[in-house]
C-alpha cells in the first residue's frame, strides 16, 4: 500500500512523463518545420536583397559597440555615416538585442539563430492558440506549420530582406495568438 506521499509522487512523475510524450511530436515538427523555414540560411555565405547586407552591418555595429561600451548605440558613427540617429526612431529594442548577440557569435550566425527562435516560438504559440479554441493536437499542429511556413514573412526574409519588418510580423503573431 503506497503512503499518500508515495502515491503523489507516483501520479505526479507519470503526468509529467505524458506531458513530455505528448509534446515530443509538438516539438520535433516545430523544430523541423523551422529549420526547413530557414533551409536558405544554412548556407553561412548566402545573401538575399541589398537590405541584406545592411542589416547585417548594423546588428555587426551595433555588436562591437556593446563590446566596447557595454551599451547599445544612440547613433551610427563611421567614416561615411557620422550622427545617423537610426537606432533612435528604426528597430532600436531589435538591434540592441542583435547586437548583444552578436558581440559574441557574429552578426551572420545571430540573424539565423534569431529567425530559428522566433520561427520556434511563433510555431509553439499559433499551436497553444489553436489548441485552446478547440481543435485537435494534429489540427494544431497544421495549423502552426502553415503559419511557419507563410508566404510574407518568408517573402521579408528572402526576397525583401526586411529582417526587422519579418522579426515585427513574427512577434505580433505571438502576441495576437
Amino acid at each position: 500500500m503506497y503512503s499518500h506521499s508515495e502515491s503523489f509522487k507516483k501520479n505526479h512523475y507519470s503526468s509529467v512523463e505524458n506531458r513530455i510524450n505528448s509534446y515530443g511530436l509538438v516539438i520535433i515538427v516545430g523544430i523541423f518545420s523551422s529549420i526547413l523555414a530557414l533551409s536558405l540560411l544554412l548556407n553561412f555565405y548566402s545573401a538575399f536583397y541589398y537590405d541584406w547586407y545592411n542589416h547585417l552591418w548594423m546588428v555587426e555595429y551595433s555588436g562591437e559597440y556593446i563590446k566596447q561600451h557595454l551599451t547599445p548605440p544612440v547613433m551610427f558613427n563611421t567614416k561615411q555615416l557620422i550622427g545617423m540617429p537610426m537606432t533612435l526612431f528604426y528597430a532600436q529594442k531589435f538591434y540592441a538585442l542583435s547586437g548583444i548577440l552578436s558581440a559574441f557569435l557574429g552578426s551572420v550566425i545571430t540573424i539565423r539563430i534569431m529567425a530559428f527562435v522566433v520561427f520556434l516560438l511563433q510555431f509553439f504559440h499559433v499551436y497553444h492558440a489553436a489548441i485552446k479554441a478547440g481543435s485537435a493536437k494534429n489540427t494544431s499542429i497544421c495549423i502552426a506549420v502553415i503559419v511557419t511556413w507563410a508566404i510574407y514573412p518568408l517573402t521579408n526574409l528572402y526576397n525583401r530582406s526586411a529582417l526587422t519588418e519579418f522579426f515585427a510580423v513574427a512577434f505580433l503573431t505571438c502576441a495576437l495568438a
